[in-house]
């Protein structure tokens, strides 16, 4: 992550725990109450998951707060990560939750659910995708990877296109981005080939290379703009697609070079996948970057955009691939 975007994310961090500060603070429950809520008695929280690990889910609201009278964010989410939850819980549910009472000051905030209960969304007339299901592709998309965290602002079906319009933000932001979701069921396709659709109507394919041999590259989801054409597509998961794929081994701390033959993107990304839904930015030199040092299966997404400078009009894509750093093999003295 460059210095820019790094000073951008402490900056929000900042402004939403003033916010939060004003907000909530650490509350506690009051005396006489037990920790599970009347059936009459408010849900404390309501907003949609959009991260989860274990029996742990990060809900954000969909409802802007403003607190810059008091010298805090001016487009505040609020955020809260709840332990304690029914693992059958999932990414892109809209949920009501009811705390313990006591909520740390953090951003997103820490807390322990007594209880949590799904929103029910009723599947639009004419839909494949539920909208919890939409809203997971969405949260998946390349162009919110730096959101923190992001935040579900609206949602759109438009049964003439067959897509859904997810707008997503985060705290500090005044304005979202609009996530296009084709309405295709979750895990229909796999990731397209060069044979299933023609090559104006896609991103180009990278060729990435370590040590002079060609590593293999599947295509992501992407938002393809080339003058009134917008087509969109998205495949699942980077482990959807990976799966039973096998993985290029190299070597360790090994250069991985890419290249755009036609079209190069006017900005690229490579993010490396870690484990519980967290990843980290590596470092790009002379469309280079390195493989780690140990041992072990690696998954990484290319994330590119192009920017048409006549229209403003952004395209961007996500390419996948997956490496297996072999173990050092040390030399005989």
């Amino acid at each position: 992550m460059n210095r820019n975007r790094i000073r951008t994310v402490l900056l929000v961090v900042a402004l939403a725990v003033t916010a939060l500060s004003s907000a909530c603070g650490i509350k506690s429950a009051e005396p006489g109450k037990g920790a599970e809520p009347s059936a009459v008695q408010e849900p404390e929280y309501i907003g949609y998951i959009v991260s989860k690990e274990g029996k742990r889910i990060l809900v954000v609201d969909n409802k802007e707060q403003s607190f810059g009278s008091s010298g805090g964010a001016s487009h505040f989410y609020n955020a809260i990560w709840f332990s304690n939850v029914d693992s059958g819980l999932e990414i892109g549910q809209q949920v009501k939750v009811w705390s313990d009472g006591k909520i740390a000051e953090s951003y997103p905030g820490q807390g322990k659910a007594v209880r949590v209960e799904v929103i029910a969304k009723e599947r639009p007339d004419g839909a494949t995708l539920t909208e919890p299901e939409a809203v997971r592709k969405a949260l998946a998309s390349p162009r919110i990877s730096e959101f923190f965290p992001p935040a579900v602002k609206t949602i759109q079906f438009d049964r003439e296109a067959a897509e859904w319009k997810i707008e997503i933000t985060q705290s500090g932001q005044e304005q979202g981005v609009i996530v296009t979701v084709a309405d295709m069921s979750e895990g229909a396709r796999g990731p397209i080939t060069d044979d299933q659709e023609r090559e104006d109507d896609k991103p180009p394919m990278p060729t990435v290379t370590a040590n002079n041999a060609s590593l293999k590259v599947y295509r992501g989801s992407y938002h393809w703009v080339k003058a009134s054409k917008k087509v969109s597509a998205d495949y699942g998961s980077t482990a959807e697609i990976l799966k039973d794929k096998p993985s290029d081994r190299v070597r360790p701390e090994e250069k991985l070079t890419f290249h755009f033959a036609a079209l190069p993107p006017t900005e690229i990304r490579v993010i490396r996948l870690l484990a519980a839904d967290t990843m980290m930015e590596e470092t790009i030199v002379d469309s280079s970057f390195f493989a780690p040092k140990g041992p072990g299966v690696y998954l990484y997404t290319l994330n590119a955009s192009w920017q048409d400078q006549s229209s403003l009009k952004v395209s961007t894509a996500s390419y996948i691939l997956s490496i297996e750093v072999e173990e050092q093999i040390k030399s005989a003295d």
